[in-house]
């Protein structure tokens, strides 16, 4: 039918739409949806692990890199540069590259940081719903700071993912740690579902109006 056509390549163009430019901006600290000190994410010092659930369930960290490890201690030292929880007893923290994934979309992420590698501050990358890269921005990390460093950012776009990338590549990125994350859980669509609700509902009324019209000109149309 006429109408299911015009309807399918309206839905075609919007699929095909290129994801919403996103302004993604530092913010300073703030109280989130949902707070994490990662003191009941997992035992301390019992090892290296894949991946661990923060955020009280609502978020799965894993490590993406061969070799390396997310890292739950009571504290670090990496040549002489010792790490000490700002919230005791445990700090969370990455050897390699880590993903970050939420359940569902949020605006808000951060949280306290500090660095024991050779190397200053990190990547920070933010993939959309649909994994599209949005934004990328650099974590103020310096390894010789010796205290707890605030990095938190907000997004115009809701994002689902972050990458954090340490900048030690000859050592698997170095050593990341966290402390005290906040998170805010978006509220409201993606700027595409919109545009995707608002098209289907014009191409919906634009088909009744058709079969009316259609209608009185045609008594006998079924």
């Amino acid at each position: 039918m006429r109408w299911f056509g015009i309807l399918a390549a309206g839905l075609v163009t919007v699929g095909l739409a290129p994801p919403a430019a996103a302004q993604i901006a530092p913010i300073g600290p703030f109280t989130g949806t949902i707070f994490d000190n990662f003191n009941n994410d997992g035992q301390p010092g019992t090892g290296g692990k894949a991946s661990v659930v923060v955020f009280s369930g609502f978020c799965t960290v894993v490590n993406t890199t061969q070799g390396g490890s997310l890292k739950i201690e009571f504290s670090s030292n990496l040549g002489g540069d010792q790490v000490d929880p700002r919230s005791p007893p445990a700090i969370f923290g990455q050897l390699g590259i880590s993903e970050w994934t939420f359940n569902s979309p949020v605006t808000r992420w951060g949280g306290y940081w500090e660095n024991n590698s050779r190397f200053d501050d990190a990547t920070v990358n933010f993939f959309d719903a649909n994994n599209n890269l949005i934004g990328t921005m650099v974590a103020d990390d310096k390894k010789a700071a010796q205290t707890w460093t605030w990095n938190g950012w907000q997004s115009t776009v809701p994002f689902t993912k972050v990458r954090v990338t340490g900048n030690d590549v000859g050592f698997l990125n170095g050593f990341i740690w966290w402390e005290d994350f906040n998170v805010t859980v978006a509220s409201v669509p993606e700027p595409n579902t919109y545009a995707l609700l608002g098209l289907t509902a014009v191409i919906v009324t634009s088909f009744f109006c058709y079969r009316r019209r259609q209608a009185s000109r045609s008594p006998d149309l079924v």
